[in-house]
């Protein structure tokens, strides 16, 4: 759980070895780039299905019912 994005840069805040902005900035940083890694890995699945959760809303359930089928 200490390995969680975010809690590191919390503990060196509680410390005062960061201040708040810097803490904050870090988490936004590390997240971003946590968010990228994801991507990353996302894009070398071929299998995944990418819908539009706004506008392809009625693709979703016959995707989940396909899935659970099979």
């Amino acid at each position: 759980a200490m390995q969680t994005i975010g809690y590191r840069e919390g503990i060196r805040h509680l410390r005062a070895e960061l201040g708040y902005t810097e803490t904050v900035a870090l988490m936004q940083q590390e997240t971003r780039r946590y968010a990228k890694r994801q991507m990353t890995w996302f894009r070398k699945e071929k299998s995944i299905i990418w819908v539009d959760s706004l506008r392809g809303s009625d693709r979703i359930q016959p995707l989940i019912d396909q899935f659970y089928v099979a």
